[in-house]
């Protein structure tokens, strides 16, 4: 599951938030991830008998598998339109084996500073999501010099990072999530960027949706089975109401008419109501099933989701 530089004006609206380079997209997460080289590499990440495609470890297609076309059951073109060559992986999930163990390695650093510029005095806690108030953390974790933190933590853990910051240097309170189900074992770094409460707002009141202080506000990012941001995806959810904000990127800016993520990648919910929130995402073009995210909506948080492949 997923990396970078100075807002240049308010006028970039929400993107200010999470599109911070002008040479190289970078939202929320940086994703430049390869599995593996040979399928040797697959069987050292605990695939057994799967074979390296395109980087990535997949089921050999004489295993029984799923018709890797995506064409229906048997192969016979069902009613199930085809998926994009770059979510093929859903035919052909490979989940990880049991015990095994993923290394995350995250950079933490301030969107209106200097790239690479860490906030201060920050902490990260380890949560699991049924102690969403996270008083006793798994773990806790002080950034390096460089905002640096590193774990191993088992692929199915179920919980997310949160980040406390220096109350004479505030950010605006963050969690972020793991991929879920990851279909590609992250190996690189993961950098996330983080906002003061002053500048968000300011933001989003320039974007013409300010922030309801009692809702939560996610970033949703959309990946492939490369562990690449890709556009032609669109994020929905059952449980917006007629005060939340659904975006996705069109071009630098969020727009809320826009259907689907463009080269951006991103896109996510302004003004969520607080609790548990589930967000699928699906080919624009025909609607198909990608994945999906249950995250916590936290009054005045901000949650940032990698939105991968899943299986249903």
């Amino acid at each position: 599951m997923a990396r970078p530089s100075l807002i240049a004006s308010a006028a970039l609206g929400w993107a200010a938030v999470i599109v911070l380079h002008t040479g190289g997209c970078s939202i929320a997460f940086d994703l430049d991830q390869e599995q593996c080289e040979s399928n040797a590499d697959c069987v050292d990440k605990g695939f057994a008998d799967a074979e390296c495609r395109n980087k990535v470890c997949v089921e050999p297609a004489n295993t029984g598998g799923s018709n890797p076309g995506g064409g229906g059951e048997g192969g016979q073109g069902g009613s199930e339109p085809p998926l994009p060559s770059n979510f093929t992986c859903l035919d052909n999930f490979v989940p990880a084996t049991p015990g095994a163990t993923i290394h995350y390695n995250y950079r933490f650093e301030l969107a209106t500073a200097e790239p690479g510029t860490p906030p201060m005095n920050t902490t990260v806690k380890l949560c699991r999501s049924l102690a969403p108030t996270c008083t006793n953390p798994e773990e806790t974790f002080t950034p390096d010099a460089e905002g640096v933190i590193e774990f191993d933590l088992e692929p199915d853990f179920p919980g997310f990072l949160e980040l406390v910051s220096d109350p004479k240097a505030p950010i605006m309170p963050t969690i972020v999530y793991f991929e879920k189900q990851p279909i590609v074992i992250p190996g690189k770094q993961i950098v996330v960027r983080v906002i003061d409460p002053e500048s968000f707002n300011s933001i989003a009141e320039f974007a013409g949706v300010p922030i309801d202080p009692s809702r939560g506000t996610s970033i949703l990012l959309s990946i492939d089975c490369n562990d690449e941001r890709t556009s032609g995806v669109t994020f929905v959810s059952d449980q917006v109401d007629e005060d939340t904000t659904p975006y996705h990127f069109k071009g630098s800016l969020p727009s809320p008419t826009a259907t689907e993520t463009d080269e951006q990648a991103a896109g996510g919910f302004v003004n969520m109501p607080p609790g548990s929130f589930t967000a699928r995402a699906t080919v624009a073009s025909s609607g198909r099933f990608i994945g999906e995210a249950t995250f916590l909506s936290r009054a005045g948080y901000l949650t940032y989701v990698p939105m991968g492949p899943t299986t249903e």
